[in-house]
């Protein structure tokens, strides 16, 4: 990796019949399989192209550093406002604006290359995909055959078509990023509930804890993070993470458009787009009168909307948290999740199964 990526250090070869750009100045790159010529908390970079993450020593050296840079670069070439001799931060991919002499197509797919390489998560994984991408996103016109069909019209449709969906993924990926260290504050005071309440059972109460995971999540479905029991045969008490984006999804993607509206009816207009789930009840029944659920989503200023969870088992599409949203929910504190846990222990019925069980 070049890890300096910025257009001092790009030279063009002009004595060919097809002048080419060459990268050069690689006093600070990184080789994976060699010695780091960077001393311990040194910063490498520039100011004007590198992302942020670069001012800090970095775990891991990913090619992502050099694709933000190349991304940077072409914004700097095509930008009509960031100045080029002043500016000396990267400029986001959404708020750069780019001239008449920019095609509204060829905009469209210089915002989808220069958004994916903008974040880690969406960015090519290395400089293949990156060719890849980049040959998706502006496909060569080709000399029109005797046909009567324009396929260069098709290969652009196609371009605009992919152009959308990584501006669509891009998007939802800066929404998700925006609010992921508030939602990992409230899984870790909801999982602090949860835990000191169980561990104050006594000896009695046998307790077993079988999944406890650090906070992480998948765009698609909903991820268990913590799964605890009480007694045996048990009750079960599980915290799941779901995200539920404001953003649309890539237009081609209609299934989970319609399953993410069926959550957003429910949320609160100013929610972020984690939201948790907390089941607590006697699974092994298979009977959902001896499971019940809260549905806990978040404002952007930290505040908790509880909602009601009607409990479901076996397939579903807008269940997927182990439960049915019921209404908008009320505003709420942890002192209600502790209410709901408390009540769930105390739950008579549910320990009179386990008795006969």
């Amino acid at each position: 990796m070049h890890r300096d990526v910025k257009t001092a250090n790009v030279v063009v070869k002009t004595d060919v019949e097809e002048p080419w750009p060459i990268l050069i100045d690689f006093g600070i790159a990184h080789n994976e399989d060699g010695q780091r010529l960077t001393q311990t908390g040194d910063a490498v970079g520039n100011a004007r192209f590198s992302p942020d993450e670069m001012r800090d020593r970095l775990p891991e050296v990913l090619p992502w550093l050099d694709l933000f840079g190349l991304a940077q670069m072409l914004i700097w070439m095509l930008d009509t406002k960031a100045s080029k001799q002043h500016w000396q931060r990267p400029v986001h991919w959404r708020y750069a604006r780019y001239g008449a002499e920019v095609p509204p197509d060829l905009e469209l797919s210089v915002r989808a290359f220069t958004g994916a390489c903008s974040n880690p998560d969406t960015s090519p994984a290395d400089g293949e995909e990156a060719l890849a991408l980049l040959r998706s996103l502006f496909p060569p016109r080709r000399s029109q055959s005797a046909s009567r069909i324009d396929t260069n019209a098709i290969t652009e449709a196609t371009a605009r078509g992919a152009a959308e969906r990584r501006i669509a993924e891009a998007r939802v990926q800066e929404e998700i990023d925006g609010s992921s260290a508030l939602a990992e504050k409230v899984y870790g005071a909801l999982r602090s509930t949860v835990l000191t309440l169980l561990g104050g059972l006594g000896p009695d109460v046998q307790t077993a804890v079988m999944c406890d995971k650090a906070f992480h999540y998948q765009q698609l479905g909903a991820t268990d993070l913590l799964w605890v029991t009480a007694g045996a045969p048990s009750i079960h008490f599980r915290i799941k993470v779901k995200v539920v984006p404001r953003t649309e999804p890539p237009k081609a993607d209609t299934p989970r458009s319609a399953h993410l509206a069926f959550w957003r009816k429910h949320m609160p207009q100013e929610a972020i787009p984690f939201t948790f789930a907390l089941e607590g009840g006697v699974v092994e029944a298979r009977n959902t009168s001896l499971l019940d659920g809260r549905w806990i989503t978040i404002l952007k200023d930290g505040t908790l909307t509880v909602h009601p969870l009607s409990a479901a088992f076996g397939g579903y599409s807008d269940n997927d948290l182990g439960g049915s949203a019921k209404g908008p929910g009320t505003p709420g504190t942890l002192e209600d999740v502790q209410r709901f846990v408390e009540s769930v222990l105390t739950n008579e019925t549910y320990w009179e199964y386990i008795g006969g069980a």
